[in-house]
């Protein structure tokens, strides 16, 4: 269950970053419970199908070396603003997969910084 919280924590503080950079657009703003169900559901999709996707994906992952998994957490991220309301892309020049690919590189930068905190209180006590 704390991994859950976590994932959603970081998850929600990465959708407020990349919101920011004009990566994405909220639904109705202001609405922050719809924010936290989207972020909830984004975790649950990065932890329930992602590991099974990319232990299925393994040989891909090692011909290019691991770029594919970027591409895997962007298909991932996308796949949660088409199921979950309240988050969608942002219209631009740029192609949605690689939108959601920027996305899904912020949510990796921030809940690589969550877990490194969350170990280090773990260590100290």
């Amino acid at each position: 269950m704390r991994a859950l919280f976590l994932r959603s924590l970081a998850v929600l503080v990465a959708v407020l970053i990349a919101s920011r950079f004009a990566l994405l657009e909220f639904a109705e703003s202001g609405d922050w419970l719809s924010l936290i169900v989207f972020a909830v559901g984004v975790a649950l999709i990065n932890g329930v199908i992602g590991p099974v996707l990319k232990v299925i994906s393994f040989p891909v992952t090692l011909l290019t070396l691991g770029l594919w998994i970027l591409v895997l957490n962007g298909l991932l991220f996308w796949l949660g603003t088409v199921l979950l309301p309240g988050v969608e892309l942002a219209e631009s020049d740029r192609p949605t997969l690689l939108t959601a690919m920027l996305v899904a590189l912020i949510i990796s930068v921030v809940s690589f910084a969550v877990n490194r905190v969350v170990k280090e209180d773990e260590d100290k006590t």
